[in-house]
Protein backbone atom coordinates (compact mmCIF):
# COMPACT_ATOMS: atom_id res chain seq x y z
CA UNK A 1 0.00 0.00 0.00
CA UNK A 2 1.32 3.43 -0.94
CA UNK A 3 2.01 5.99 1.77
CA UNK A 4 -0.12 9.12 2.11
CA UNK A 5 2.75 11.19 0.71
CA UNK A 6 3.15 8.84 -2.27
CA UNK A 7 -0.57 9.06 -3.02
CA UNK A 8 -0.37 12.86 -2.86
CA UNK A 9 2.57 12.87 -5.26
CA UNK A 10 0.73 10.48 -7.59
CA UNK A 11 -2.36 12.72 -7.55
CA UNK A 12 -0.26 15.72 -8.57
CA UNK A 13 1.41 13.82 -11.42
CA UNK A 14 -1.92 12.44 -12.68
CA UNK A 15 -3.58 15.86 -12.58
CA UNK A 16 -0.58 17.48 -14.30
CA UNK A 17 -0.79 14.87 -17.07
CA UNK A 18 -4.52 15.43 -17.57
CA UNK A 19 -3.95 19.18 -17.74
CA UNK A 20 -1.17 18.80 -20.30
CA UNK A 21 -3.43 16.62 -22.45
CA UNK A 22 -6.16 19.28 -22.15
CA UNK A 23 -3.81 21.92 -23.61
CA UNK A 24 -2.52 23.65 -20.47
CA UNK A 25 1.12 24.28 -19.56
CA UNK A 26 1.99 22.96 -16.09
CA UNK A 27 4.84 23.86 -13.75
CA UNK A 28 5.68 22.64 -10.25
CA UNK A 29 7.28 24.86 -7.58
CA UNK A 30 10.82 23.88 -6.57
CA UNK A 31 10.16 24.42 -2.86
CA UNK A 32 7.40 23.35 -0.53
CA UNK A 33 7.02 26.89 0.80
CA UNK A 34 4.05 27.76 -1.43
CA UNK A 35 0.47 26.78 -0.66
CA UNK A 36 -0.10 25.70 -4.25
CA UNK A 37 1.09 22.45 -5.83
CA UNK A 38 1.03 23.44 -9.49
CA UNK A 39 1.07 26.52 -11.68
CA UNK A 40 -1.24 26.02 -14.63
CA UNK A 41 -0.89 28.40 -17.57
CA UNK A 42 -2.97 29.07 -20.65
CA UNK A 43 -2.89 32.08 -22.96
CA UNK A 44 -0.40 33.81 -20.66
CA UNK A 45 -2.61 33.48 -17.57
CA UNK A 46 -1.16 31.62 -14.58
CA UNK A 47 -3.42 29.80 -12.11
CA UNK A 48 -2.27 28.63 -8.67
CA UNK A 49 -3.64 25.11 -8.15
CA UNK A 50 -3.79 23.02 -4.99
CA UNK A 51 -4.32 19.28 -5.63
CA UNK A 52 -6.32 17.40 -2.99
CA UNK A 53 -7.75 13.96 -2.34
CA UNK A 54 -11.32 13.68 -3.60
CA UNK A 55 -13.13 11.36 -1.18
CA UNK A 56 -16.62 9.92 -1.18
CA UNK A 57 -18.70 11.74 1.43
CA UNK A 58 -20.09 9.18 3.93
CA UNK A 59 -23.02 11.49 4.70
CA UNK A 60 -24.34 10.71 1.20
CA UNK A 61 -23.81 6.94 1.18
CA UNK A 62 -27.47 6.37 0.20
CA UNK A 63 -27.35 8.86 -2.67
CA UNK A 64 -28.16 7.37 -6.10
CA UNK A 65 -25.13 9.20 -7.55
CA UNK A 66 -21.70 9.70 -5.98
CA UNK A 67 -21.14 12.72 -3.75
CA UNK A 68 -17.61 13.68 -2.78
CA UNK A 69 -15.94 15.76 -0.10
CA UNK A 70 -13.11 18.11 -0.98
CA UNK A 71 -10.86 19.64 1.67
CA UNK A 72 -9.81 23.20 0.94
CA UNK A 73 -7.45 23.77 3.83
CA UNK A 74 -3.93 23.27 5.08
CA UNK A 75 -2.75 22.30 8.55
CA UNK A 76 -1.29 25.03 10.74
CA UNK A 77 2.05 23.62 11.90
CA UNK A 78 1.90 25.38 15.29
CA UNK A 79 -1.70 24.59 16.26
CA UNK A 80 -2.45 21.48 14.19
CA UNK A 81 -5.77 23.05 13.13
CA UNK A 82 -7.15 23.21 9.63
CA UNK A 83 -6.92 26.66 8.06
CA UNK A 84 -8.83 27.63 4.92
CA UNK A 85 -6.73 28.71 1.96
CA UNK A 86 -6.70 32.43 1.18
CA UNK A 87 -7.37 33.81 -2.32
CA UNK A 88 -3.80 35.16 -2.34
CA UNK A 89 -2.48 31.58 -1.89
CA UNK A 90 -4.59 29.42 -4.23
CA UNK A 91 -6.94 30.10 -7.15
CA UNK A 92 -8.41 26.66 -7.91
CA UNK A 93 -8.67 23.41 -5.94
CA UNK A 94 -8.43 20.22 -7.99
CA UNK A 95 -9.53 17.04 -6.28
CA UNK A 96 -8.59 13.65 -7.71
CA UNK A 97 -9.83 10.24 -6.60
CA UNK A 98 -7.14 7.66 -7.44
CA UNK A 99 -9.38 4.61 -7.00
CA UNK A 100 -12.31 5.93 -9.06
CA UNK A 101 -10.17 7.94 -11.48
CA UNK A 102 -12.36 11.02 -11.31
CA UNK A 103 -11.56 14.67 -10.75
CA UNK A 104 -13.12 18.00 -9.95
CA UNK A 105 -11.73 21.52 -10.39
CA UNK A 106 -13.44 24.18 -8.27
CA UNK A 107 -12.57 27.87 -7.81
CA UNK A 108 -11.42 28.53 -4.25
CA UNK A 109 -13.91 31.41 -4.02
CA UNK A 110 -16.76 28.90 -4.39
CA UNK A 111 -16.02 27.58 -0.88
CA UNK A 112 -16.46 31.02 0.72
CA UNK A 113 -13.71 30.58 3.34
CA UNK A 114 -14.82 27.11 4.48
CA UNK A 115 -12.27 24.31 5.00
CA UNK A 116 -14.21 21.71 2.99
CA UNK A 117 -17.21 21.27 0.76
CA UNK A 118 -19.24 18.68 -1.11
CA UNK A 119 -19.19 18.06 -4.84
CA UNK A 120 -22.02 16.14 -6.49
CA UNK A 121 -21.12 14.06 -9.52
CA UNK A 122 -24.49 14.88 -11.10
CA UNK A 123 -27.40 17.22 -10.48
CA UNK A 124 -26.27 18.93 -7.30
CA UNK A 125 -23.90 21.33 -5.62
CA UNK A 126 -20.79 21.99 -7.73
CA UNK A 127 -21.72 19.23 -10.20
CA UNK A 128 -20.81 21.63 -13.02
CA UNK A 129 -17.17 21.29 -11.92
CA UNK A 130 -17.14 17.46 -11.89
CA UNK A 131 -14.92 16.03 -14.66
CA UNK A 132 -14.58 19.53 -16.08
CA UNK A 133 -11.86 22.14 -16.47
CA UNK A 134 -14.47 24.92 -16.64
CA UNK A 135 -13.13 26.54 -13.45
CA UNK A 136 -9.75 26.97 -15.15
CA UNK A 137 -11.33 28.26 -18.36
CA UNK A 138 -13.42 30.77 -16.37
CA UNK A 139 -10.31 31.96 -14.54
CA UNK A 140 -8.40 32.44 -17.81
CA UNK A 141 -11.31 34.19 -19.54
CA UNK A 142 -11.89 36.53 -16.58
CA UNK A 143 -8.19 37.43 -16.41
CA UNK A 144 -8.03 38.10 -20.15
CA UNK A 145 -11.19 40.24 -20.09
CA UNK A 146 -9.71 42.36 -17.26
CA UNK A 147 -6.60 42.97 -19.40
CA UNK A 148 -8.65 44.04 -22.43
Amino acid sequence: MASIRSLGDAREVMVAGFLLLAGYNVSKPLSGASKYDLIVEKNGVCIKVQVKNLKRDPEYKNSPTPVYNLEVSSTNIETGKQVAYKPSEVDVIIGYNVEERCFVAVPLADFDGKTSGVVHSRDGLRSNYFHSWSALEEFVNNALSRKA
